[in-house]
């Protein structure tokens, strides 16, 4: 599954960053739109992808970045 986000970010005055995403299209493979299998569960898959976002941080395993991070989502709906 791919995701096509938007993302903006940048310092804080408290000294933190911000990362702000917005999802503008989910796709699978082969599949377009996607299925309503995977429809009636877009709840759950837009959590994980949050979830995924929030892991990674700044840049995943490479990331240096010891202070604060807050994350945003626009994450309306899944297109179909």
């Amino acid at each position: 599954m791919s995701a096509e986000l938007d993302v903006s970010g940048g310092d804080n005055p408290s000294g933190g960053r911000y990362r702000h995403y917005k999802l503008h299209r989910l796709t699978l493979p082969l599949f377009d739109p996607l299925p309503e299998t995977l429809l009636v569960r877009k709840d759950e898959i837009l959590n994980d992808l949050k979830e995924a976002l929030v892991a990674f941080g700044d840049a995943g395993l490479f990331s240096i970045w010891t202070k604060p991070l807050t994350f945003t989502f626009e994450f309306y709906k899944i297109q179909n």
